[in-house]
């Protein structure tokens, strides 16, 4: 092999695995780790829609249902203080138009949204 090639592939090797390595931590370093786990349960017959949080860590959750044009029609929880663990709140369609609504959670910048459609 020319020297030159093996000087070049003997810098660029080591090059390459510090490179991966730095990206890999860097992943690992800026993937946030979620507050707010979401689930929103639609039931048609009942007209009824069950939202389940799940809080990694106490926090203020704010939990509302929102139309298409981001208009906040119905606040289910507004800043409340919640302690970690898994927290229910049922509310009910029957009022709604039929039509698209989400559902956004938010606790903090942590912030989840899950579209429901009503018929």
């Amino acid at each position: 092999m020319n020297p030159v090639i093996r000087l070049f592939a003997a810098w660029l090797l080591p090059c390459i695995l510090l490179a991966g390595t730095v990206r890999a931590q860097q992943a690992a370093n800026a993937a946030p780790e979620r507050h707010l786990v979401t689930t929103v349960t639609f039931s048609h017959v009942e007209k009824t829609a069950t939202v389940e949080v799940e809080l990694i860590y106490p926090a203020r959750l704010s939990l509302s249902l929102q139309n298409e044009d981001n208009r906040t029609i119905l606040r289910i929880a507004l800043n409340k203080q919640l302690e970690a663990g898994t927290h229910t709140f049922t509310f009910s369609t029957r009022d709604l138009k039929p039509g698209s609504y989400i559902v956004r959670a938010q606790d903090g910048s942590d912030v989840h949204t899950q579209r429901i459609t009503v018929r």
